[in-house]
């Protein structure tokens, strides 16, 4: 019994001294890392500003430390180190502590005490308030140069780098006001003059926060016979606010692009500033869609949203009558869709599945008529009731798809 209790004995402090030698052997990782995020286009004060700390884990009253100093190297011409934080760190426990700029370039923070107080603690090493100098989103580099410590031989050569380099990232703050928008100001072109000209304005809308200071929009349509875009010219706002530097006309396939290249010399807010001339070539019943969307903003903008807008060009033998036509990105052919003037309905024919249920909204939106068809491959719509202007119409079928028109009434 005696002999058992001395075999145990023996066993605990074989058992614990291992494990005791397993932490001393363990590999300490001095990790430099950035705490808060750095933004341009917000606050200057607050949010150009940025923490970074090192840490290496826990540090015990065996592991001595007393005392401590770094040196980081970083390019002067993007950020400055502008505080040393010892709050919550370990730097707190020391009475003596510091930064200097060495030289250009190189940075250097210590922490030492005069007495017995030894940090101790899970808490970050040490931590620096930067603040980022330019304007521009961009990386900036803080290397971890070199670092001393007044702590336990044990613990130092346990103590390894793992990662000297750290590459922060300054972004883009996104504001209220971070936007550009393009529009038309009409959802439709349908008059014509007697030498068949019509016009179609371009509207813009930015502010000085979002900092734009050259842009490019793109006009997209497909080809089409009856239709020619010509002049484009600036117009109203755009006279004194901005410049145009080139017009490029490109084709792919069957699509149309035209890009113009300006210059903003003012802040320019929701007005009109382009005008574009639209011959009528033929007078025969057909509609195209014109897009227009920002495809290129000037390096350092602020600007982090960009909306973009659409219309339609309408040409008609009888402007009396209202058209039913595809919606541009719908290559869906399963549903015949055409007016019969005798009676004034428009008519839907399914080639393939039953028709269960019409909905029309306006182009605001909002619902304007919800019809049950009851598995009919034919229905007819009267065109009487409807005011002038565009209509979006959703055909669901019976086994689940759903197919979109755009539906002209003038």
């Amino acid at each position: 019994m005696k002999l058992s209790f001395i075999m145990l004995l023996i066993w605990l402090l074989l058992s614990g001294g291992s494990q005791m030698l397993k932490a001393q052997n363990e590999t300490i990782e001095l990790v430099m890392k950035q705490n808060r995020d750095a933004w341009v286009c917000g606050d200057e004060d607050r949010d150009k500003k940025f923490i970074i700390s090192l840490s290496m884990g826990e540090v015990k009253g065996v592991d001595s430390l007393y005392a401590m100093q770094v040196w980081l190297r970083y390019n002067p011409e993007k950020v400055m180190f502008v505080n040393l934080l010892d709050k919550n760190t370990l730097a707190e426990f020391f009475e003596i502590k510091g930064i200097n700029v060495l030289d250009s370039g190189l940075f250097t923070a210590y922490a030492m005490t005069m007495g017995m107080n030894q940090a101790t603690g899970n808490k970050p090493l040490i931590a620096f308030e930067v603040r980022y100098l330019k304007d521009c989103p961009d990386s900036v580099h803080i290397n971890l140069d070199d670092i001393e410590f007044d702590i336990s031989k044990s613990f130092w050569n346990r103590l390894n780098y793992k990662d000297k380099n750290l590459i922060v990232n300054i972004k883009t703050k996104e504001t209220e006001n971070s936007f550009v928008a393009v529009s038309f100001l009409n959802d439709t072109l349908k008059e014509f003059d007697e030498d068949s000209l019509g016009f179609i304005t371009i509207g813009l809308n930015t502010n000085n926060m979002a900092r734009v200071d050259s842009l490019d929009f793109e006009i997209k349509y497909k080809s089409n016979d009856n239709f020619e875009l010509t002049d484009i010219g600036l117009f109203d706002a755009g006279l004194t606010k901005m410049s145009v530097d080139s017009i490029i006309r490109t084709e792919d396939g069957d699509t149309n692009r035209i890009t113009i290249k300006s210059r903003l010399l003012s802040e320019i807010g929701n007005e009109n500033v382009m005008k574009i001339k639209c011959k009528q070539v033929k007078k025969e019943d057909d509609t195209v869609r014109l897009d227009i969307k920002v495809s290129r903003i000037n390096d350092c903008s602020c600007a982090t949203s960009f909306k973009g807008d659409r219309m339609y060009v309408l040409s008609q033998k009888d402007t009396t009558k209202p058209i039913v036509i595809d919606d541009f990105e719908n290559e869906n052919n399963d549903i015949d869709s055409y007016y019969d003037f005798s009676v004034g309905d428009f008519v839907l024919k399914s080639k393939r599945e039953t028709m269960k249920e019409v909905i029309l909204f306006d182009m605001m939106g909002r619902m304007v008529e919800k019809i049950d068809i009851r598995g009919n491959s034919d229905y007819r719509i009267s065109g009487q009731g409807y005011a002038e202007g565009i209509y979006i119409m959703i055909i669901k079928l019976h086994n689940g798809q759903e197919i979109n028109k755009v539906l002209i009434k003038n």
